[in-house]
């Protein structure tokens, strides 16, 4: 028993080790300069609004008398970078952007601050802040789209139209449909995946600030389009390829989705996300889109949807994925254009 106990000790140790130099040959192989890009909090430069007392990146393009139109980005955690093409509507609307709290170049918050209902507030607060009184069009991509939508019930009478690009989910009920089809969105554990995997990890541990929450924003941002065999969210390009994927950014927020869903699930595990609570009372014009490359979330996911709206138009847009605004920007932004007028 004594010759067991020791062989096994040797045994375990030797793997202990090999498990160090490994560890430790991977930390040195991805040694180099990795830098993600600082937040309003601090960088004085960047152009900023203050929203319910969080400081929010945004801009605006065109005349503040123009008709107001609020791009929102994706994610949860994205940014309006890859929207940027949009502002060439300036010539005919107000045309406002901005990173919403804990995404892209924001402040970053407590995870408890992170709420379906406080990026609703967060929203008002936009909207207040530039459309004078008037009503304002919202154009919303993937998380963004969730989002117009759960603004569009809850505050009726402040939007004219809406244009709603692949919006993941809108009910519970999708979201563990769509869940289940890509097998709780993670890749197969192979050997090769587990390296990639490690690789992007251990390169993460170089990430010099600019704060804390810099290494896992880059983390995260990379691990979702890591070149892995079996990426679950391959079906959202063309070609199932991420590399086909055109929807450049700043900073990813790679708190926000994990604090929102743990701050939606109750004790006993259900999920309470009510995007389509009140939507009944909007009688405005609603423009879904749906790219048919996107085998996730594209044009039969998305008509899924339709019966939420009163008033709804659907496209299908042929050889696009869903980075569509990156993909086609041209012909993204003329069919936002038409829309809204």
């Amino acid at each position: 028993m004594k010759r067991v106990l020791k062989w096994f000790g040797i045994i375990l140790g030797s793997l202990v080790l090999l498990a160090a130099a490994l560890a430790g040959g991977l930390y040195v192989s991805t040694r180099g300069t990795v830098t993600v890009p600082a937040t309003v909090v601090d960088d004085p430069s960047l152009p900023r609004i203050e929203v319910g007392g969080v400081l929010l990146h945004a801009e605006a393009f065109g005349d503040p008398m123009s008709p107001p139109v609020i791009v929102l980005h994706g994610g949860p955690g994205g940014d309006y970078r890859g929207l940027l093409d949009l502002a060439g509507l300036a010539d005919e609307f107000y045309v406002i952007f901005y990173d919403q709290r804990g995404s892209g170049l924001s402040q970053r918050l407590p995870d408890a601050a992170y709420t379906l209902e406080s990026f609703v507030e967060e929203l008002d607060g936009v909207v207040d802040r530039y459309a004078r009184g008037r009503k304002v069009h919202l154009v919303g991509h993937s998380w963004g789209a969730m989002l117009a939508t759960a603004y569009l019930g809850r505050h009726p009478d402040r939007v004219a139209r809406a244009v709603l690009a692949e919006p993941g989910f809108l009910t519970v009920e999708i979201m563990e449909e769509f869940l289940a089809s890509t097998g709780g969105m993670r890749p197969p554990m192979t050997p090769a995946n587990l390296w990639t995997l490690a690789t992007i990890f251990f390169r993460s541990l170089h990430v010099d600030g600019p704060d804390g929450d810099g290494a896992g924003d880059w983390l995260v941002a990379h691990m979702m389009l890591a070149p892995v065999d079996g990426n679950p969210v391959a079906g959202y390009w063309c070609d199932g390829d991420p590399a086909n994927a055109v929807l450049p950014t700043w900073r990813h927020g790679a708190r926000v989705l994990p604090a929102m869903m743990a701050n939606a699930t109750a004790p006993d595990g259900a999920v309470h996300l009510g995007f389509t609570d009140g939507l009944e009372a909007f009688e405005g014009p609603v423009l879904l889109l749906a790219g048919d490359c996107n085998s996730l979330i594209g044009p039969d996911h998305q008509r899924k949807h339709l019966p939420f709206f009163k008033r709804v138009e659907f496209l299908t847009l042929h050889g696009v994925g869903h980075t569509m605004f990156g993909e086609r920007p041209e012909e993204l932004r003329t069919i936002v254009g038409s829309f809204l007028r």
